[in-house]
């Protein structure tokens, strides 16, 4: 009987040293929905420093520089205030488009040679950073007439998004092709038209 007991004391003190646990595993899930549309967000650009973005409504189309400023300094015309216009492209679920991007001049007075493309520029590049410290990695700069089957795929701009921007030329930087308004050029509308084709893989 006491060989028993002394047995049943030494079997307690080893299980007291032994850990005892349980293990589950848990699966966790989440399903992106893929993107179906490309979004174009618009911005009145107020030339600084610092920049100014004036974000227009959903929808909107036109990039207006009414009427020019003459500035006699540089003899070239200017916007007033100075501005520029940025079409920052997204997407409505996962997944980024590839754009395609075209120009085509639509109007400008009689007599007139040169059209709005070759007096305004085209840029784009990728934005990537939260709002407020964002990074611009410049994927280039041409004229505004020159942008004929533009391909811009999304992996130019996987860690961020595509920022499309067009201005006014003013002579510098110096960009082949778009040279500024001047007093030689005729009075009167210029008009463009700017299409950015967006599709999905």
């Amino acid at each position: 009987m006491r060989k028993s007991r002394i047995a049943a004391i030494a079997l307690a003190m080893l299980l007291i040293g032994v850990p005892v646990f349980a293990q589950v595993s848990f699966f966790i899930n989440a399903q992106l929905p893929a993107a179906s549309s490309a979004t174009f967000t618009v911005s009145k650009v107020l030339v600084g420093p610092p920049l100014v973005f004036q974000v227009q409504p959903p929808g909107s189309v036109n990039l207006n520089f009414g009427t020019l400023a003459f500035n006699a300094v540089n003899g070239i015309f200017v916007t007033s205030p100075a501005h520029f216009w940025v079409i920052d492209v997204g997407s409505n679920g996962a997944g980024m488009p590839d754009i395609l991007a075209n120009y085509v001049d639509t109007g400008k007075p009689a007599a007139q040679v040169a059209g709005l493309g070759a007096r305004a520029t085209f840029n784009h590049a990728e934005i990537t950073g939260p709002t407020g410290s964002q990074v611009t990695n410049d994927l280039g700069t041409r004229a505004l007439a020159s942008v004929t089957n533009l391909s811009i795929p999304e992996t130019d701009f996987s860690d961020g998004f595509l920022r499309v921007s067009v201005g006014l030329a003013t002579g510098l930087p110096i960009i082949a092709g778009a040279t500024p308004f001047t007093a030689l050029d005729q009075p009167g509308a210029y008009t463009g038209t700017l299409t950015l084709t967006a599709t999905f893989d």
